[in-house]
């Protein structure tokens, strides 16, 4: 993650295991209840409205998603966070 990562989910991140998959479901996790407001200025409606059906459709299992779609959900993770794509 970058510099611009809030203390909040900066601090839960070492609790996570180092899975790529997991810390992004946790990031994701905090966007949409402590973070809201980073995910409302960071993505359009339509891009928030697709990591929604992203979540629910991986009920937090990767394995649930194409790889497309797993790429699709960290890229989303990462603007929601940092206001920018990788």
């Amino acid at each position: 993650m970058t510099p611009s990562v809030p203390a909040g989910i900066a601090k839960l991140l070492p609790l996570v295991v180092t899975s790529p998959w997991k810390r992004a479901f946790v990031v994701a996790t905090w966007l949409f209840g402590v973070g809201k407001n980073r995910l409302e200025e960071n993505l359009t409606k339509k891009e928030r409205e697709e990591l929604t059906k992203l979540m629910i459709k991986s009920k937090g299992k990767p394995s649930n998603l194409t790889q497309r779609q797993r790429t699709r959900f960290r890229r989303l993770v990462n603007k929601g966070v940092t206001g920018r794509f990788p």
